[in-house]
């Protein structure tokens, strides 16, 4: 399973007209971040500043910096550093973001969609500050190549869920500690959640044409899953009779996700059941209950597909998450490289 390593929480600051300041901050970018170039404005002194702490499945970043490009180019994808989302939200400053031949002006309360498997600039002509969060394509409750069409859209926090995911990282960037705390995963994960909810708000909200028919039926049916993973007899069959429409016609729709229906709610099930594994709330339960929650009638099946999908057993990855938990062992790292 593709994860970020932890990073405990980081803050560099880099002052203008120290010569090494440029170079340090395109080696911490190179670590915290898949590979970028880092351009300064021509003519005028770097300095900015760094803060960071993430975990496995999530990423915050703060940073402050005088005016500057930054380029994803395609010979720099490569490997998993092209299997990340990032969604950026502007503090301060003004700038540019360009992605698939579409370009966003970035002002105060600005959200942006990134996918680091494609090339994207980031253009600053003022200082700024604005904070990104990175997590993998699988961290979202959305199929990994539908959140990739917002890219480069405008987005912002003025109300409803850009409102509330506004605030929330706002709270983590204050408070980077609580990633890492016994209930970062939870509070991680809420966030992710949010995401995902922001992410199918906007694309239902801009549907137009046929294609984006088929992407609200697919996000209607997304959600009905996700509200009946834990009836065993959930099928396609089942689902095309809740929306109204043929198998044949449901697997139409959701050949934009590029898995299939029940692959989707086999993912669905296990991740859900990894999650409540490692929830101090639901100690009590045993694996079994656990994996009937899910919807999974045998349980010996469970077992089986939890390690091929975690590569640890349902039973091994709970004694783990409780070890830690007693530990309080985050295993955290200043940074890292793994996004390469």
């Amino acid at each position: 399973m593709m994860t970020l390593q932890p990073v405990a929480p980081v803050s560099l600051e880099f002052n203008a007209g120290r010569p090494e300041a440029l170079s340090r901050w395109r080696t911490l970018v190179d670590a915290l971040f898949p590979p970028l170039r880092v351009v300064p404005e021509r003519g005028r002194e770097f300095g900015g500043r760094i803060a960071a702490v993430g975990r496995s499945e999530l990423r915050l970043t703060d940073i402050t910096a005088s005016p500057h490009r930054v380029e994803r180019a395609p010979d720099r994808i490569t490997g998993v550093a092209r299997d990340y989302y990032k969604v950026s939200f502007q503090v301060h400053g003004q700038g540019v973001m360009r992605q698939d031949d579409r370009e966003l002006h970035l002002a105060p309360g600005s959200i942006a969609v990134y996918d680091t498997g494609r090339p994207y600039e980031l253009e600053f002509a003022t200082d700024y500050r604005f904070i990104v969060a990175m997590f993998p394509k699988t961290a979202l409750s959305l199929p990994a190549g539908i959140p990739g069409e917002l890219t480069a859209h405008p987005l912002g926090e003025h109300q409803g869920l850009g409102a509330v995911m506004g605030s929330y990282v706002h709270g983590l960037a204050a408070n980077p500690q609580v990633l890492l705390g016994t209930s970062g995963e939870l509070v991680a994960q809420n966030f992710l959640d949010l995401v995902s909810a922001f992410v199918a708000e906007q694309l239902e909200v801009s549907a137009v044409g046929e294609r984006a028919e088929r992407t609200v039926l697919l996000l209607r049916v997304l959600r009905h899953i996700d509200q009946h993973l834990a009836d065993p007899d959930l099928d396609p069959a089942s689902i095309a009779d809740a929306h109204y429409v043929s198998v044949r016609h449901l697997y139409n729709v959701f050949s934009l996700t590029g898995v299939s229906v029940s692959a989707w709610i086999k993912e669905r099930r296990l991740l859900g059941a990894r999650r409540e594994l490692a929830d101090p709330r639901m100690r009590e339960l045993t694996v079994t209950q656990v994996a009937t929650r899910w919807g999974f009638a045998d349980h010996g099946y469970f077992g089986r597909q939890f390690r091929e999908r975690f590569g640890v057993t349902p039973g091994a990855w709970s004694a783990e998450q409780q070890r830690a938990e007693r530990a309080g062992d985050s295993h955290p790292r200043a940074v890292d490289s793994d996004t390469r």
